[in-house]
């Protein structure tokens, strides 16, 4: 009934070409990709090649919400912008400032719950007013918060704080 594409590629070779250089610093790209499809083909059964989100969207009736962060080193933001054109379906496109790869939500989960359950409102229930958010939506906010915070209180414990990802308190960036 409704997509939601977070980080969303364009297409396997497309996003192989670009993580190559960054994984296999100074490999040759051509040269990696071909032999990891090679590998892919022989041993996995799928060829990157058809891996293709772009085609997808051209084909796509099913509403799509792509949200994508910013400052994504991994997935660059401009597939997703390149999704959201190709897209013939309803379509929206969220981007969160500031946001690194996969951490739109927790660079700003408000702004992430408000466009997801929105979208999702409309689509799945019909609603055509934004609704607020749910309880599902806000438990998960609750939740995340939680997490975050016992994980900082145990040293032996996971933590969501690294570099690359903010970490939110209360509703503020830290």
């Amino acid at each position: 009934k409704a997509i939601i594409a977070d980080c969303g590629y364009t297409t396997v070779p497309a996003i192989l070409k670009h993580c190559i250089p960054q994984m296999l610093k100074g490999a040759p790209v051509g040269l990696c990709y071909a032999i990891g499809r090679l590998g892919a083909r022989l041993f996995a059964g799928f060829d990157p090649e058809d891996g293709n989100a772009l085609a997808s969207m051209k084909n796509n009736t099913i509403p799509v919400l792509l949200i994508h962060g910013d400052i994504d080193d991994f997935v660059p933001w401009q597939m997703s912008i390149e999704n959201n054109e190709a897209c013939i379906a309803e379509h929206r496109l969220v981007m969160i400032h500031d946001a690194p790869h996969a951490a739109s939500f927790f660079t700003d989960a408000d702004t992430y719950l408000d466009e997801a359950c929105t979208f999702l409102h409309h689509y799945l229930y019909k609603s055509y007013h934004k609704p607020m958010r749910c309880m599902f939506c806000s438990a998960l906010v609750i939740f995340v918060r939680n997490r975050h915070q016992s994980d900082e209180d145990s040293a032996n414990s996971r933590t969501y704080r690294s570099s690359n990802f903010p970490s939110i308190i209360s509703g503020k960036l830290v």
